[in-house]
């Protein structure tokens, strides 16, 4: 009878442990010359600074509230393999700006961007021939940077290296994460890098139309050591991070959407000839970013 229910049991019990055990090689797709897609972005960025005296009487107070939302078609003209585009074709259906009751056009709302390498810098040129500066540019020169690590460097950072399966979690070089947020100097004087941590897992493998989707999960937490890179932090300030990508996995198409959190949180005491004031700020910022992508067939 016993031997009967151990059979019974190696038969429900172990097909089910092999399949959890299926591990997946994650491949993402960054585009490639002649590829089109259709993108969205949407951020809603929410801060909220306060400034109190050594009486702890409020001095200053900052709130605000910014939302941003793009649409556009991208064409991408010019890449080498693993590097990112030198060149670029957008057409904005959308590029607005609400900050509190007001919403702005961004110069680019409703035209079509050609984003050019020149040198070690990114040009941005709509229709009519007019180059866009740095405040025209928006977003535009956060995405495109000649500072920013090429697609190669990224997936060396961001993914496994080998096989994982779900619910299966990977380290992630904090230090060179640390990085990609601004200079090298002052992200060191921002924050304590040796106690940053930063982990990716895949939290979901699925088919989707004969390819491979699923849905990766990577948190950041990085200890704030000073505010600006100069104001002394109190003990438990953090900015941290949390990026959730649903999307094809198996390097064919670029396709899914991702969601991006921050919060950046806690307080910080001014410094005058090396003596604290008693003048706190603090500070609580938190920003959230949808994107999603989906290929145009030709």
């Amino acid at each position: 009878m016993i031997r009967n229910l151990a059979v019974v049991a190696v038969a429900i019990f172990v097909p089910a442990l092999l399949i959890a055990q299926e591990k997946y090689t994650i491949k993402m797709r960054h585009g490639a010359q002649g590829d089109i897609a259709t993108r969205t972005q949407e951020s809603n960025k929410q801060e909220s600074v306060t400034v109190t005296g050594p009486d702890g009487n409020v001095l200053q107070k900052k709130n605000a509230n910014i939302i941003e939302k793009y649409k556009y078609t991208e064409e991408i003209l010019a890449k080498a393999k693993g590097q990112r585009p030198t060149k670029v074709q957008r057409t904005y259906t959308e590029a607005t700006k609400k900050a509190g009751e007001d919403t702005d056009k961004h110069k680019f709302h409703g035209q079509k961007v050609l984003i050019e390498k020149k040198g070690d810098e990114f040009r941005f040129t709509i229709d009519d021939g007019k180059e866009l500066n740095t405040e025209e540019a928006g977003h535009l020169t956060q995405a495109f940077s000649g500072k920013k690590p090429s697609d190669a460097e990224m997936d060396k950072l961001l993914l496994p290296g080998k096989p994982v399966a779900e619910g299966e979690t990977w380290k992630i070089d904090s230090k060179t994460f640390a990085k990609l947020l601004g200079e090298d100097e002052k992200v060191a004087k921002m924050f304590d890098l040796d106690k940053a941590t930063a982990t990716g897992k895949l939290v979901k493998a699925y088919k989707k139309d004969g390819k491979q989707f699923g849905v990766m999960e990577y948190v950041i937490e990085l200890p704030m050591t000073k505010l600006e890179g100069t104001i002394p932090c109190k003990a438990g300030s953090k900015m941290a991070m949390k990026i959730v990508i649903d999307g094809c996995i198996d390097g064919t198409i670029d396709s899914g959407t991702s969601t991006f959190t921050t919060k950046v949180n806690g307080s910080a005491e001014l410094i005058q000839d090396d003596k604290p004031t008693g003048v706190i700020i603090k500070f609580d910022i938190s920003g959230d970013e949808k994107s999603t992508s989906s290929p145009v067939k030709k």
